[in-house]
């Protein structure tokens, strides 16, 4: 790593055993970066992610479609059926009910349980009609019919739904009762996303109102009206960095939202040429590593970056070959895929998947902050419109063109010339009938 402040090492490196898969889309790593799940791209329902031992960087030779908090159990699909796993010995725990489509088993929570989380919603989504909480170790499941657009788990064992009346309401996990319920917003929910490290939940409404809602005790603690800038929520895509409060949207324009100051900004780390492969905070450092691709035709680079103070420490090539995915576990470890070699099978690949670890560079100053693009850019549209609105201004006296009308009216009102001519015709009419009796009374006589 070239002009940084941190340090980071290759812990691990796996090797071609994997089977061919298709595209990386994204990487999932548990809470205590054990092992990671790779998800192919494009989010099908048959998609079964491909998973492995960061420990060793090794491929788990098992169709694992979830990893529990716990770093030791997982949901595996076996034959037809869904099964709680020991991955440490592959010890069967118990069959749980729930859905046979690899993408829609349960998310796990706190252990043992787990239920549907839905965090992003669609304008023309539907309510789901209930939700289902499973028991993972002993294998049985409990109904919530509550008809949801939002949900999610929060630490302590209690379950977050926003109903379709638009009222936020808490549940225990062990019992399934409701333990609160909140008034109703005065907007559709889109989005949910947990702030705090759970104590807290921002719900954004259809056209950019904000909630943000204290779950012990369920209170409304602020609302917030940045996001009504954009007129709605963030794209899906949108992380919680590690200080729980701040969102940023890794889109074409990186976008940060302060969910305490109630302030939306531009993240000028990005060029006009360059491009956001990828965004994951770091827990428990406050750091951000994306993988930037720098220029049209440049490589791409795995870049750290304290979003904060807007200062990049550090950046480093990764490799000149494809790099699919990234993603971060804690005790700063950084998980990347790339292609490693092609297949024989058209749009098959087989993944390389590379473990770093991330540290402190000692004695080294932090860079200086970048100069912002976004400024610049905003204030040129801000003059284009000037001269724009002069134009029509000037062009308002050419309003002097209907008085002209004014003469052509008057030209044929005062002609003179007909009124003498309606005389003579008037008098020619007149004794035409007297010389019709007159002749007629003369012969008669």
């Amino acid at each position: 790593m070239h002009g940084t402040a941190v340090e980071l090492e290759v812990v691990a490196r796996s090797h071609a055993d994997a089977p061919a898969c298709q595209d990386a889309g994204s990487i999932v790593v548990d809470a205590h970066g054990a092992r990671a799940l790779v998800w192919p791209e494009g989010g099908l329902l048959e998609h079964i992610p491909q998973c492995f031992d960061l420990r060793t960087a090794a491929f788990v030779d098992r169709e694992v479609l979830r990893l529990c908090p716990d770093g030791k159990h997982g949901i595996c699909k076996i034959d037809d059926r869904l099964t709680t796993v020991d991955l440490d010995s592959g010890e069967t725990v118990a069959d749980i009910d729930g859905p046979r489509w690899p993408s829609n088993a349960p998310q796990p929570a706190d252990w043992p349980f787990a239920t549907q989380v839905r965090v992003d919603c669609p304008l023309d989504a539907r309510p789901s009609p209930s939700c289902v909480i499973n028991d993972l170790a002993r294998g049985s499941s409990r109904q919530v019919n509550v008809r949801s657009y939002l949900s999610a788990a929060t630490p302590g064992g209690r379950m977050l739904l926003v109903d379709d009346e638009r009222r936020v309401r808490l549940f225990d996990l062990a019992g399934g009762e409701e333990l609160a319920r909140s008034e109703k917003m005065t907007q559709a929910p889109r989005q949910l996303r947990l702030l705090g490290g759970g104590s807290h939940a921002l719900v954004v409404g259809a056209r950019g109102d904000a909630w943000i809602w204290a779950l012990e005790p369920l209170r409304l603690e602020a609302k917030r009206t940045a996001l009504c800038e954009i007129r709605g929520p963030l794209d899906a895509g949108v992380r919680v960095l590690d200080d729980g409060w701040t969102l940023l949207s890794p889109t074409e324009t990186p976008t940060l939202f302060d969910a305490k100051a109630d302030t939306l900004r531009s993240w000028d780390a990005k060029g006009p040429k360059d491009r956001i492969w990828g965004a994951q905070p770091l827990p428990g450092t406050g750091l951000l590593a994306t993988l930037m691709g720098r220029g049209l035709m440049g490589p791409r680079m795995l870049e750290i970056w304290d979003v904060a103070a807007g200062v990049l420490l550090g950046a480093q090539e990764v490799s000149s070959e494809r790099v699919h995915a990234l993603g971060c576990g804690p005790g700063g470890r950084i998980v990347y895929v790339q292609a490693s070699h092609w297949d024989d099978e058209p749009g098959a690949w087989v993944p390389t998947l590379t473990v770093l670890a991330l540290r402190p560079a000692p004695g080294q100053p932090l860079p200086t902050q970048p100069e912002s693009m976004a400024n610049a850019s905003t204030a040129a549209v801000r003059v284009k419109p000037a001269p724009k609105k002069a134009a029509p201004k000037k062009a308002a006296p050419k309003k002097a063109a209907p008085k002209k009308a004014a003469p052509k009216k008057a030209a044929p009102k005062k002609a003179a010339p007909k009124k003498p001519a309606s005389k003579t015709s008037a008098a020619s009419k007149k004794p035409h009938p007297k010389k019709g009796t007159t002749h007629r009374g003369s012969r008669g006589r």
